[in-house]
């Protein structure tokens, strides 16, 4: 359920947003991927604190609402920071190889 609730919606934003993106700016396909895992980041020092204080006044406590989007906003975070470093590969690759183009995102 947290995949659902961060993963899912991150990949549309980041599609929406790069195919938007691209013939608004004129950016190349991978300049507007990388636009779009920065914009779709979630920002856990919104959403944490909003989280926090829905606990504190007892909304949504019995069927875990808080716990859960807090999880999902964690989850989305590292989501795009992993898709970002991937896609910044990609931008400037150090690697004339595919392989360790890929291989060296997820590294970082």
């Amino acid at each position: 359920l947290v995949a659902c609730l961060s993963v899912l919606p991150c990949v549309v934003e980041v599609i929406v947003i790069a195919c938007v993106s691209r013939p608004l700016l004129h950016l190349p396909w991978n300049w507007a991927f990388l636009l779009g895992f920065v914009i779709a980041g979630v920002s856990p020092a919104v959403v944490i604190p909003s989280m926090l204080s829905l606990i504190d006044r007892g909304y949504g406590n019995r069927a875990g609402v808080p716990t859960l989007l807090m999880a999902a906003a964690t989850a989305d975070n590292a989501f795009t920071i992993t898709g970002f470093s991937v896609v910044l590969t990609f931008v400037f690759p150090e690697s004339r190889h595919l392989a360790m183009v890929i291989m060296r995102g997820p590294i970082e």
